[in-house]
């Protein structure tokens, strides 16, 4: 053997949206055993330069998975994917001493169906449906946007899932 381990990459967490707070957890399997010296930097790289850094519990260890974590933050919007050249694998050697190379990357991009997005949704328009008013744009001054009728439709600036948030409604 003259090359490193070949290795492929999987995110434990199901799909799905996550908000801040969540621990999103990364696992990359060798074909072969590994160590992780227990100061390795080892890390992903995630979409808008943000890192999963390797697990503490796998540093210092010998074993064919190291584990990689990332927790959701405040300010985060992103759909996971992952560059063929994102993990780099500094302070992990295979068993026969070889490290990862620029040329040791993943077969395919790696992408999953999960959403961390922590921005909500601005109000484009409001558009009461009964003739009363035309549509007007939000900046903030709602006062007298709708004045009769039953419907009321809003444009928001991404898709929202029905029953996902609260839409309150006064009468001033």
């Amino acid at each position: 053997k003259s090359t490193f381990t070949d290795f492929t990459l999987d995110c434990t967490n199901p799909d799905g949206n996550y908000k801040a707070g969540t621990k999103l957890e990364f696992i990359v399997y060798f074909s072969e055993e590994v160590t992780v010296d227990p100061d390795s930097t080892a890390y992903i790289d995630l979409p808008g330069e943000r890192k999963a850094n390797i697990a503490s519990t796998s540093k210092g260890t010998e074993d064919y998975l190291v584990k990689f974590e990332y927790t959701v933050a405040t300010t985060d919007e992103f759909d996971l994917e992952i560059a063929t050249d994102a993990i780099h694998l500094e302070g992990i050697t295979d068993s026969y001493g070889f490290i990862q190379k620029e040329t040791d990357v993943l077969t395919d991009p790696y992408t999953r169906n999960i959403i961390c997005d922590n921005v909500a949704p601005t109000v484009i328009t409001m558009f009461p449906n009964d003739g009363s008013t035309a549509a007007k744009s939000f900046n903030g001054d709602v006062t007298n946007i709708y004045t009769t009728g039953n419907e009321i439709r809003i444009t928001f600036s991404e898709p929202v899932q029905k029953g996902s948030g609260n839409l309150i409604l006064r009468q001033t």
